[in-house]
Parts: C-alpha cells; structure tokens; sequence
C-alpha cells in the first residue's frame, strides 16, 4: 500500500505539466492510510452491484486524507501503519490531530519515500 501510494504521488507530478497545459488546472491527491479490519463485498441491486470496502478503518483512512489538506502534505498514515512500516520508509512531517467523528488526538506522519525501493 505505501509503494502503491508513493508510485501514484510520482505518477501525478509527472503529470502536472500536461494537466496545466490541456486543463489550465492542477490535479492534487490526497491520500491517507490506516490499516485495521473492514468489511470487503458487493453492495447494490443484483444488476447494479459495485465492490466496496466498509468499517472503521475505512472511515479512519478516509479522515487522515482528508487532514493532508491541513497539514500541507500529499500522503499521511496512522500511528498503527507507520509502526508496522517505520524501518522502511523516508519519513517528513509529524503531526497529531484532531478527527472529526472521533475522540482524542491522532498522530499522524507523512510518508516521503522507501528506504530501499
């Protein structure tokens, strides 16, 4: 997941010149990453059924993208992800935050780039 998320924060950058050229407009993502359990299925009617990922985790991840915005950053994960990665990858800023639909402070850190890729 966090070579996935670096591949497409390169692949956006390399693009930024062609999206200012043909659209006159940047694309930016944002992306934030936790890890923890979820509920993997198909939702919809039997002819309009679409994959989708439910549960906690989900709406945590969803809430560090969206804290990107506030910190300045392209790609942050939780304090749960980053233990499990620490020793692999180049790390930037360091921040703890407040989400929203949640209780208590979450430390959030921006991930740059692999140690070794």
């Amino acid at each position: 997941a966090i070579k996935s998320a670096l591949d497409i924060t390169t692949e956006i950058k390399n693009l930024e010149a062609y999206f200012l050229t043909i659209y006159q407009n940047k694309l930016d993502v944002r992306i934030g990453l936790h890890c923890g359990n979820a509920v993997v299925g198909e939702l919809g009617p039997p002819k309009h059924k679409h994959s989708s990922v439910i549960g906690d985790a989900v709406n945590l991840a969803s809430r560090i993208e969206g804290a990107n915005k506030v910190a300045g950053t392209k790609f942050l994960i939780s304090s749960e992800a980053y233990h499990l990665v620490k020793d692999q990858v180049i790390i930037g800023k360091q921040i703890t935050v407040q989400i929203k639909g949640k209780q208590g402070k979450y430390k959030l850190t921006e991930v740059i780039a692999l140690r070794n890729p």
